[in-house]
């Protein structure tokens, strides 16, 4: 052993665990691809399907078809922060 180098049988070692290693990842990759296609070729969707009962409105039309309380929780996201609100610490029966 020369200075800092590795030993011959520790490169090797090395080199034989990174060619297993790649070849696990390979293997993972074809995988994937092999059980999409099998998913594909069922007639199994891995996108979720379109809603038919799904509404497709402008903000306007929110605005016009809902209260500005409704809104601002449905659109806008204006709910409270986790763990914040008034019922946090209740300690009474039944909660």
């Amino acid at each position: 052993m020369v200075g800092n180098s590795f030993p011959t049988s520790h490169i090797n070692r090395l080199m034989k665990y990174q060619k297993i290693i790649l070849g696990v990842a390979i293997a993972a990759i074809v995988l994937s691809v092999v059980n999409g296609q099998v998913i594909q070729s069922k007639g199994i969707s891995n996108v979720s399907p379109k809603r038919a009962d799904k509404v497709v409105l402008s903000d306007r039309e929110w605005q016009k078809r809902l209260t500005a309380e409704q809104y601002g929780i449905l659109r806008n996201k204006g709910t409270e922060p986790a763990f914040c609100g008034v019922n946090l610490d209740q300690k009474g029966e039944g909660t």
